[in-house]
């Protein structure tokens, strides 16, 4: 696999007041401000999410890590084999990111996509708003990503074919859950009418930490869908709306990925129980 993990993720937003006390409030998590940016930590990393002030929600850019110089050069020979136009990152946006090295480019649906070597760690270690947060990261990322796209065969082919990613699970026509690690999923596509961010997933290390999430997110009318277990990976989780509009999942569990799994042909209800959809308040 060229891609290892999912590093980081930005989006651009209206309101960072409401992403500050979101993060504190109902993820748990300490967040770092300065001026326009708001970065929140999850882990030993200097950043997972970076939230950006601007004039509308939208996604940013997605952050996939390598491991290698080596892996970034493969990367982007294929990238541009496939026809995919890349830019290194300048100096200005390496400073920025916090990384080593740099690559951008957009996939089929004009999403912005980055590749980085050698993601930071921060010198102090990660503080949170309450007791007993934690998330499940490390080699397994950030989390997952959830994209809708106007052409899933297109989009998977490009994930799989220049990227490395390999099908975990697919509903044919629907949905294709891909991996680039142990993790049943780094991104999930979906055919949808228009390119966006669907969710993206947090893994809390227990289900006191998801109650606790829960709870918060519930005092505020944020639950979009009710706690549930997901039938295709095992995870119990709930869907909160961010203060972006777009969903977070919050979840705990799971299975792994070994390297004799066979794609699987999925169908729905994707959850054994719950997951119910909360009408907007």
């Amino acid at each position: 696999m060229r891609v290892k993990a999912l590093a980081y993720l930005a989006v651009h937003a209206r309101d960072l007041d409401a992403w500050e006390e979101f993060a504190t409030a109902v993820l748990g998590l300490a967040p770092d401000r300065s001026g326009a940016r708001l970065k929140l930590r999850l882990d030993e990393r200097s950043y997972r999410l970076d939230i950006r002030a601007a004039g509308n929600d939208a996604l940013a850019w997605i952050g996939w890590e390598v491991a290698t110089p080596e892996d970034l050069a493969e990367c982007r020979a294929a990238l541009e084999e496939a026809g995919v136009a890349v830019e290194r990152g300048t100096a200005a946006e390496i400073a920025d990111r916090e990384v080593i090295d740099l690559l951008r480019f957009v996939d089929p649906d004009g999403l912005q996509h980055e590749l980085c070597l050698g993601a930071s760690v921060a010198p102090a270690p990660v503080a949170f708003s309450r007791p007993g947060v934690g998330f499940v990261t490390g080699d397994l990322g950030l989390g997952h990503v959830a994209l809708g796209v106007t052409d899933l065969t297109a989009a998977v082919d490009f994930f799989c074919g220049a990227l490395g990613f390999h099908i975990t699970d697919v509903m044919p026509g629907a949905f294709s859950f891909l991996r680039c690690n142990t993790r049943h999923h780094s991104a999930a596509l979906m055919q949808w009418e228009r390119p966006e961010l669907h969710h993206i997933l947090l893994q809390a290390l227990d289900l006191e930490q998801v109650g606790r999430s829960l709870d918060e997110a519930a005092k505020r009318d944020l639950v979009t869908k009710t706690l549930g277990r997901h039938a295709i990976d095992d995870l119990v989780s709930f869907y909160v709306r961010t203060p972006s509009g777009w969903d977070m999942e919050i979840g705990f569990g799971g299975i792994r990925i070994d390297r004799e799994w066979a794609m699987r042909r999925v169908g729905r209800p994707f959850s054994s129980w719950g997951h119910r959809p909360v009408a907007a308040g």
